[in-house]
């Protein structure tokens, strides 16, 4: 379980998803101490949070179960490094879905949406992935 600082919706700024809107989740804890950080509150305070579920969407041909096999991201767990919300770990699972639709011959595979949803109340996080399946195949 993870200490969740805050949760806020913004603007990606970074990656191939710069421009989109998104969900970043602030953890509590890191121990890096940059010397352009502007989020010192974060090093003590926040609240613990663990993925409840990850929910496939839109899929026909392949169960859900088997995408959720190729993911990095897993259920009881948060994608972190060093106390920061690793949205790369996110983003490289995208990666590997439309790699593994590729390698079973689906040539204009995509992943039409990632969100997170939080449930604050009860510290759960469930993020949703839906993969449009209408693929030429």
């Amino acid at each position: 379980m993870l200490t969740v600082n805050e949760i806020f919706h913004s603007i990606q700024g970074e990656s191939s998803h710069a421009g989109r809107p998104c969900v970043f989740v602030r953890l509590t804890a890191c121990d890096l101490r940059c010397s352009w950080c502007d989020t010192p509150y974060a090093f003590h305070e926040g609240r613990k949070m663990t993925i409840e579920k990850i929910v496939i969407e839109g899929t026909q041909g392949v169960k859900p179960e088997k995408i959720k096999e190729i993911l990095l991201t897993q259920e009881r767990q948060y994608f972190i490094l060093r106390g920061t919300v690793q949205r790369q770990k996110l983003e490289e699972d995208v990666d590997r879905i439309v790699a593994f639709y590729n390698d079973n011959g689906y040539i204009q595979a995509r992943v039409e949406a990632t969100e997170t949803q939080v449930d604050r109340q009860n510290a759960r996080v469930t993020i949703r992935i839906v993969v449009p399946e209408r693929l030429i195949r």
